[in-house]
C-alpha cells in the first residue's frame, strides 16, 4: 500500500513537471518567434504571424483567464455541487431524523406503562445477590496502632 501511495506522489511530481516544462517551452518559442521579424508559423495550412504582437498584454489577458478558470474550477464548481446535492441530502437526512425521533418518541410513551409492569416484575423476580467474601489480601484497619 506504501509503494502505491509513493508511485502515485512520484507520477504526480512527473505530470507537474511536464506541464512546466510545456509551458516554459511554449513561452521561449513565443517570445523567439516575436523578437524575429518574418518567421511565419503554419497549422493545418492557416498562417500565424507573430509580427507586431503584444507578448506582455497577451500574456496579462492569458494569466487572467487561467486565474479566472481556476477560481471557478477551486470555489465555484464545489459549492455549487456542495448546494445543490449536499444540501438537499442534508435536508433529507433531516427529516428523515425527525421522523424517527417522533416515531420512537411515540412508541415508548405508548409502552411506557407497560415497561413499568416489566420493571417491576423483573425487580421483584429476580434472585438476590449475595454479598461477595471479603479478600484474603484484603487487611481489617487497625485502629489500635499507635503511630
Amino acid at each position: 500500500m506504501r509503494a502505491i501511495g509513493n508511485a502515485f506522489k512520484i507520477l504526480i511530481i512527473l505530470a507537474i513537471g511536464m506541464a512546466l516544462l510545456a509551458m516554459l517551452t511554449g513561452g521561449a518559442l513565443w517570445q523567439a518567434f516575436s523578437d524575429m521579424p518574418g518567421i511565419h508559423v503554419t497549422v493545418n495550412g492557416q498562417e500565424l504571424s507573430f509580427e507586431g504582437s503584444d507578448f506582455f498584454g497577451d500574456s496579462v489577458s492569458a494569466l487572467a483567464i487561467c486565474v479566472l478558470a481556476g477560481v471557478v474550477i477551486c470555489i465555484a464548481l464545489p459549492l455549487v455541487l456542495l448546494l445543490s446535492l449536499g444540501l438537499p441530502l442534508l435536508i433529507l437526512g433531516l427529516v428523515l431524523g425527525a421522523v424517527l425521533l417522533g416515531a420512537l418518541s411515540l412508541g415508548s410513551l405508548l409502552a411506557s406503562p407497560v415497561l413499568v409492569m416489566l420493571l417491576l416484575l423483573w425487580l421483584l423476580l429476580r434472585s438476590p445477590k449475595k454479598a461477595a467474601p471479603p479478600s484474603p489480601l484484603a487487611r481489617p484497619a487497625n485502629p489500635t496502632k499507635a503511630g
